[in-house]
């Protein structure tokens, strides 16, 4: 081979990553920031329903402070009497709930789907990122994007309605709501947020994803409670998530609600909110696992 056609090597200075490496255990929050600071721009997908909310949250505060004193008429619930403002700490779940909707609608039912159509999977399975990884991750997610609404709120209302008794004993009677609250804002935030990932990892079409939650929750879940209410089975509403969240939040805090048909009963809609985060979860991670494993962004 002659002297001009042989090629050089240079030497560009190439030297070995001695930075800080992170576990693979906190990969995960590569996708929960991606995914809160993709939904934090602009005002419409997140801040509005987030402005909603906090709006809801006030209004609702209102009608405690002026139905604190005003009992029930029909028998006692719960095994004691309770006042107008004891059942609208629960009901408020499904006054937030709505705003939930509109946040798994614009952001998160698409959330998936967008990966798949970018072919964004090739990006993060090139790199140290396990399907696992990002599943936790955008559950994570959306779990941060929904608790202000479906957490924090309700938490902030059953101190508040805790400061309007007044009263040390009745205070700490009514101690345990705080827990409770809780309980059912995490399952009511897990809930919402695996069923809108999982319709988006069922289509690489967003709008597909977006009209595949909007239609199990609002046509779908519509026909339940209409057969449920006409058959006169209100644990059949249960298979209706905001259903099953209304019944849930009741059946915890042993509180009927103002408005409304019967909801459905504690352990039904336990069954059916398990079901759903159970079965989503799966759901998820199974589609994330075959984008994998096709190598083409879920292709």
């Amino acid at each position: 081979m002659s002297e001009a056609r042989k090629a050089a090597i240079h030497d560009l200075g190439y030297q070995r990553y001695v930075g800080t490496r992170k576990p693979q255990r906190t990969r995960y929050q590569v996708i929960v920031r991606n995914l809160v600071g993709m939904s934090w721009q602009g005002w419409v997908r997140y801040k509005l329903p987030l402005a909603i909310a906090t709006s809801i949250m006030i209004g609702i505060g209102v009608g405690i402070y002026f139905s604190r004193h005003k009992l029930f008429t029909e028998s006692p619930m719960g095994g004691q009497v309770r006042s107008i403002a004891d059942s609208l700490i629960p009901q408020s779940f499904t006054y937030l709930g709505f705003v939930a909707l509109i946040v798994s609608l614009t952001v998160l039912a698409g959330a998936i789907s967008r990966d798949l159509k970018a072919g964004a999977f090739e990006f993060y399975f090139s790199r140290p990122v396990r399907p696992l990884d990002y599943v936790v991750g955008k559950v994570v997610g959306s779990f941060v994007l929904l608790a202000p609404i479906l957490l924090v709120a309700p938490v902030l209302l059953t101190v508040y309605r805790m400061a309007m008794t007044g009263d040390v004993d009745q205070i700490v009677d009514t101690l345990p709501w705080i827990p409770k609250a809780l309980l059912v804002g995490v399952v009511a935030t897990l809930a919402h947020g695996c069923l809108a990932l999982a319709c988006g990892a069922l289509s690489k079409n967003p709008r597909y994803a977006v009209a595949g939650y909007g239609a199990i929750i609002l046509v779908l879940g519509n026909i339940i409670r209409g057969v449920a209410h006409a058959t006169h089975t209100p644990s059949l509403a249960a298979l209706n998530l905001p259903s099953a969240i209304t019944g849930f939040a009741s059946g915890v805090f042993e509180v009927d609600f103002l408005f409304g048909t019967r909801a459905p009963t504690l352990s039904a809609s336990a069954i059916s909110l398990a079901g759903y985060i159970v079965v989503c979860v799966f759901i998820i991670f199974y589609r994330v696992r075959a984008a994998q494993r096709a190598g083409m962004g879920g292709g």
